[in-house]
This record gives structure tokens, sequence and C-alpha cells, in this order.
């Protein structure tokens, strides 16, 4: 029992060196020595990013990367980022364990999410062009040629015009409202008299967003050009004056109560929680005019009627960190389903090779072993197969004796 208490005393005896870590740790500012748990998840994000520029990589696999990293980084804003915006609507200003307030986090994540998102689109536009080589081509339908119009007409006055359902903005009908990563496309036209009016398309999520055409190779339009190109078809009266797309993304968090006694109380509170839920991003395609862009803006609640008021005093664009411009296309979290449903099977070259990590059945009934390797090809040892060798395929660790 002494000897223990020797040994104990020695062991918990700090030494000089410990004694000098200890001062520096404790001179040194409090969040120097954390890492903010949002700025980690960014970097992660970036890391996804990062591997599409791997030339190691299949064209088509790098482009899945920057489609994952994509609906991560949306995912992100519709739970890490309307966490933030709850904590400074409560009046939270306190610092966590890295020294940093709600308000400084935001800044901080906006301000590397819109390099991120920049960085996003440049792989893509890469990528795309990288596509071309292998006849990959997103086309626009004002490239079509006369047959091919004719064909994307037909296709969308069928599958695509009947079930979309446009909404007249105005101050007889309000916004309605736009689920969480939905695309919509708004017109801005003229009638005859003069007055202005907008008109909002939201796209179902039941059309699939990239529709192929026929001939040689492998081209697509997306489904928001294919109805800004016949928008035509939506105004009687009026001449359209511009178009666009807008995305937007809320707050997945219905913070509904610990506890409730009824059922349908609950849900009748999550459905108006979901209805409310503030737009944390909004996501607007370049060729959208700077009126339609504030009357988006405003509608959404993403920007007050003083703020832009105030913005058109100053004669500056709309610039908040809840909106962002995309120059080159919106929603690339959706190019997975694209991979995964055409692309994957026409072009099997530029996707990695199915991977089948265990034997067949025949190979289990006639080995007398099965060897499992974590992250490798399973392997069946026969009766064939030598003590020896099986042995060498293992890493043996000493044990320490207590």
């Amino acid at each position: 029992m002494l000897w223990k208490k020797i040994r104990w005393w020695r062991s918990s005896k700090p030494t000089e060196a410990t004694a000098t870590g200890l001062a520096h740790e404790e001179a040194a500012p409090r969040g120097s020595r954390y890492l903010n748990q949002e700025l980690s998840d960014l970097a992660f994000i970036d890391r996804v990013l990062q591997e599409s520029a791997n030339p190691a990589h299949p064209a088509l696999e790098r482009l899945r990367f920057v489609s994952l990293s994509a609906a991560n980084l949306d995912q992100f804003y519709t739970v890490r980022v309307a966490n933030l915006h709850r904590k400074i609507d409560a009046g939270d200003s306190s610092s966590g364990v890295d020294g940093l307030s709600p308000q400084q986090q935001l800044r901080a994540v906006n301000a590397k999410a819109d390099r991120l998102l920049a960085d996003q689109q440049l792989a893509w536009i890469q990528i795309r062009d990288e596509l071309l080589g292998h006849n990959i081509r997103l086309i626009s339908p004002g490239d079509l040629s006369t047959a091919e119009l004719t064909d994307v007409q037909q296709h969308f006055e069928r599958n695509v015009l009947p079930v979309l359902s446009p909404f007249i903005i105005d101050r007889e009908h309000p916004f309605p409202y736009i689920p969480s990563g939905g695309l919509c496309v708004v017109a801005e036209g003229k009638r005859n008299l003069g007055q202005q009016t907008h008109l909002l398309i939201p796209i179902p999520s039941s059309l699939p967003r990239f529709i192929a055409l026929p001939g040689e190779g492998f081209a697509f339009v997306t489904i928001e050009a294919l109805i800004i190109h016949f928008i035509d078809a939506f105004f009687s009266n009026a001449q359209v004056q511009t178009c666009g797309t807008f995305q937007i993304l809320r707050d997945n968090e219905l913070a509904l109560e610990e506890r409730f006694d009824d059922l349908m109380q609950m849900v009748e509170t999550g459905l108006k929680k979901r209805e409310t839920a503030n737009v944390i991003r909004l996501k607007i395609s370049e060729e959208m005019s700077e009126h339609a862009r504030i009357f988006i803006a405003e509608s959404l609640g993403v920007l007050s009627k003083t703020e832009i008021e105030h913005l058109k005093e100053q004669d500056l664009p709309i610039a908040t960190s809840e909106y962002i411009l995309i120059d080159s296309l919106l929603g690339l979290g959706g190019m997975q389903t694209l991979i995964d449903t055409s692309l994957a099977q026409e072009y099997p070259a530029l996707v990695f090779t199915p991977h089948t990590p265990c034997p067949s059945v025949s190979a289990w009934r006639t080995a007398r072993f099965l060897t499992s390797h974590p992250i490798m090809t399973c392997s069946c040892i026969g009766p064939t197969t030598t003590l020896e060798s099986w042995s060498t395929s293992f890493s043996r660790r000493q044990l320490m004796p207590r």
C-alpha cells in the first residue's frame, strides 16, 4: 500500500516542463484553444469539394463531389445557421468556448460559405467544360435547332405545362408558401394599361430537374430554362420584361414543445411553424432584374422596407448575408440524381468501378474459413491454405501484461 501511494505521488507531481506548458495555456486567449463547430463543419464541406479537383477521380465522380458539397452546404444552412439566427433573434450574445458570439459566428460563417459557394460554381464550370469532350452537354433552349426545339416544345406542353401552378402576385393575391430548397421561376411583365405584374411559377418536386434530349451523346436542359423559354404561354395580355430563377433555404427546426398532450395539437403547431419558418438563405440567378430581386427579397421577408429604402437612397444593389447571386446553375445538389439515373449507365468509364466486397456463395460453401479485413475485399481460405500464410495476413498486437 505504501509503495502504491509513493508511485501515485511521483506520477502526480508536475515537472518543470508541465508547469511551463500550463502557464502558457493559462496566458493564451480562451478562444485560441478551441475550434468553432460551425467553421469546422464548413472546413469538412470544403474538403469534400477539394476531391472534385483530384485528377485521379473520373469526371462524373468529381462532379458528384461538387454535388455532395452543395447538398451538404444547403443542409448546413437549414440546421446550423438557422440555429445561429434563432440565438440572435432571442438576444443571445454570450460567447461559446471558442470565444465567438452568435453574431461573430454568423459573419464568419457567411464569409466562408460565400467563398465555398463560389468555388463550387467554378468547379462545376470546369467539369462542365471537360464533359464536353465526352459529348455530355448542358444546352440552353435558345441554342437548339428548329427540329429539336419542336420536340422540346411538345414535351413541355404534354408533360410540364399541365402540372405547373402559376401565381399572379399583387395586392389581392399574396405571395404563396415556398418550401425549403424549392426552385421557382419569377417573370416580370407589363400589362396593356402599363400596370406591372409579377408571375411566380413554383417548380414541383415531382418533375425531373434535368430533361434529356434525343440525339448523339447526352444533351440535357434544365426544367427552369425550359419554363423561361416558353414563358409567353403564361401571359395572355401582358408583355414579358424579365425572367429569373430563385431558390430559398428555410429553418428546418420546427421548434416543437417538448411535451404535447394532444397529438393533433402537436401536428397543427408543427405545420404552422413550418409555414412561417424564416428564410435563412436566398439564392437568385444573375439574369433577374434588380427590381425583381427587390420584389422577391421583400416578399420573402429577407429585406424590410426600411432596408430597401436605405439601399435605394445610397444607390446600392441588394447585398445581405442571406442573399447571394448565382451566375451559373442553381441547385447543384440535384446533380447526383442525374448521375445515378442516366449518366452512370451511359458512361461507365466516367464513374468508379463497382466494388464487390464479398465472394460468391459457392466460395463460402467450399471454404473452411472466411476472413474479413476492414475496408478490404473479403477473401476465402480454402483447404490448401497453410496456417503460416493465413497468420501473416493479420497484424498481431502484443498484449501488455496486467
